[in-house]
């Protein structure tokens, strides 16, 4: 886990999510970038209305990429608790509904951060271009990014059933 500004990466002890949580936040650049909108706890439904929160939203706009964040604990075990969770957030975010609303929150962070439009404006994108720089990212399929404090014996195994889509 990365713990410092030196970018050290250190296996820590963490008692419960929450504290993973604000590790990954803090340090949300050095994980996924310095041109990134990190959209923390947003509650998402898919198409049937099931309702989930995912840890974050992190768009990446200079790589044009995107994460959902579901931070965890490996005492919570894959089928129990994490395979289901990211299930639920992965057929959310297949959502065009869900996408607009991230936009929308994204538009919102920006129009409140003059750093945050400057990543635009340092990449070229004009005020009125980032809308649809962000349907174009959003369009991608996300990354699915787990910051866990162990690996249990059958998330790996699991993973592997989500590149057979």
């Amino acid at each position: 886990m990365l713990i410092s500004d030196l970018e050290q990466y250190v296996k820590s002890h963490f008692d419960s999510e929450t504290e993973i949580e604000q590790v990954v936040q803090k340090y949300a650049e050095q994980l996924f970038g310095s041109g990134i909108l990190y959209l923390s706890q947003t509650k998402i439904s898919t198409i049937g209305g099931k309702g989930t929160i995912p840890d974050a939203i992190v768009i990446d706009v200079q790589s044009e990429e995107w994460f959902v964040v579901e931070v965890e604990r490996a005492v919570h075990g894959t089928w129990e608790h994490i395979a289901p969770q990211i299930s639920n957030q992965l057929a959310a975010v297949n959502s065009s509904e869900t996408r607009e609303l991230i936009i929308q929150l994204a538009l919102n962070q920006i129009g409140q951060n003059k750093e945050l439009l400057e990543i635009f404006v340092e990449l070229g994108i004009g005020e009125l271009e980032i809308h649809g720089k962000l349907q174009q990212i959003l369009r991608k399929a996300p990354s699915i990014a787990i910051p866990i404090d162990g690996i249990p014996k059958d998330l790996k195994e699991w993973i592997q059933t989500l590149r057979s889509w």
